[in-house]
Formats: C-alpha cells, sequence, structure tokens
C-alpha cells in the first residue's frame, strides 16, 4: 500500500493490472532504468521493459493490460503486459525534446502527456490519441511556470485536465478543458498548492498544500 501511495503522490499511479492486482515502478537495479512490476505483498518482481537507456515515467492503460512509458528522452512507447512485447506510439522530431506520459484516459481513449522543449524553454501538456498520431496542444507555459506540470491528470470522463501552474510567483490549481484551452483557476492562495488528482467520479480535487508550513 505504501508503494502505491508513493507513486499517486508523485505522479505515477502505480497500482493496476487486471482487478489491480498488480504495482508498476521504476528502478535501476538492472543497470539502468526499467518500469518494473510487482504482487502488492512484493513478489514476482520483474521487468516490464528491458531496453537499453532510460525506462520510466509510466501510465497504465485503463484495462489495466498495458502499460505506456519514456524510452529515452523522446519517445513514448507502449508494452503489453502478457507478452512483454513494446512498440512505439510516438517520438519527437524536435531534438532536445522530453516527454512524459501523465494519464491514459478509455472514455476519450487518448493520453495526456507532458513536453518539454529545453531549446525553448516550454512545457506543453498536450492530447495524443493512444492509436498514435500527432499531440493536440492544450496548456503551453514556461518550464518555471510549469515546473510541477509533471503532474496533469484527465478528468474521468478525459474533458478536463487538472495540473497546477506558477503565477504571480505562487503555484496553484488549475483546470483546463480539452477542447477549448479554457483555464479555470481552482485554489488561490498564498501557500504552494500542488500535485492534484480528480476523484474516481471526477467531482473533487485532492491536492497537496503547504498551508500548514508542510506538504
Amino acid at each position: 500500500a505504501l508503494a502505491c501511495l508513493t507513486a499517486i503522490l508523485w505522479g505515477a499511479p502505480a497500482c493496476k493490472g487486471e482487478g489491480g492486482s498488480q504495482i508498476a515502478f521504476v528502478s535501476a537495479r538492472g543497470g539502468d532504468l526499467d518500469v518494473m512490476l510487482m504482487n502488492p505483498d512484493g513478489s514476482g518482481q520483474q521487468a516490464l521493459t528491458q531496453s537499453e537507456g532510460w525506462d520510466g515515467d509510466f501510465a497504465w492503460a485503463p484495462d489495466g493490460k498495458k502499460v505506456a512509458y519514456r524510452a529515452g528522452r523522446g519517445e513514448l512507447r507502449v508494452v503489453d503486459i502478457g507478452s512483454g512485447e513494446s512498440e512505439l506510439l510516438w517520438a519527437s522530431p524536435v531534438e532536445g525534446t522530453s516527454v512524459r506520459p501523465l494519464d491514459w484516459c478509455g472514455r476519450s481513449q487518448s493520453l495526456l502527456i507532458w513536453l518539454s522543449y529545453m531549446t525553448e524553454r516550454t512545457v506543453r501538456l498536450a492530447i495524443l490519441p493512444e492509436s498514435g498520431g500527432m499531440p493536440r496542444t492544450v496548456v503551453t507555459g514556461s518550464i518555471d511556470d510549469l515546473a510541477y506540470g509533471g503532474n496533469g491528470q484527465l478528468s474521468p470522463d478525459g474533458t478536463l485536465i487538472v495540473g497546477d501552474m506558477r503565477k504571480d510567483n505562487n503555484v496553484d490549481i488549475y483546470v483546463w478543458n480539452v477542447e477549448t484551452g479554457k483555464e479555470t483557476r481552482v485554489t488561490d492562495h498564498q501557500a504552494e498548492d500542488a500535485y492534484p488528482f480528480w476523484s474516481p467520479d471526477g467531482k473533487h480535487i485532492v491536492f497537496m498544500s503547504y498551508r500548514a508550513n508542510t506538504y
């Protein structure tokens, strides 16, 4: 349970598999970073990805049968839990781009991804169809504005994105409409509010705050 909670708080919904029976995590025990699987009791640990280089920043498919993950810096790949076979979902044509899968919504059949363009020092939250294609940008900001932007999440119906953004030297929670990009500020407090997540019914947002001088 602790492994699941830690992963959820820092942006990776770890528990899934069929019936929530497996936990995914990232480990460098094999010499470089790979996505690993284990049972809730810690048994059955195995490498899900084994390619050379960085494999991490993953998102579970809604049915728990696949995992999307970052390979290297600019590739998104999808691996089948049963067969272990992976396929390329998207690769950035721009050198120096870093990409992360943040969430995978079954209802909208799309992924929310985080794109960082180091040469421009910009970050984007974009929607990528689960069948592949080109990402569609919804939110754009500087690397400093979207300092915690790697923690965005799609609403259960896939119509909204919740995330955090720095404005006026403070971090607060925002919601963006996937289709229009319309922005709604959810919190407005002098303390930092960050790492938001939707409730399963999409009616509430849980987030971390520094209002008590501690997260």
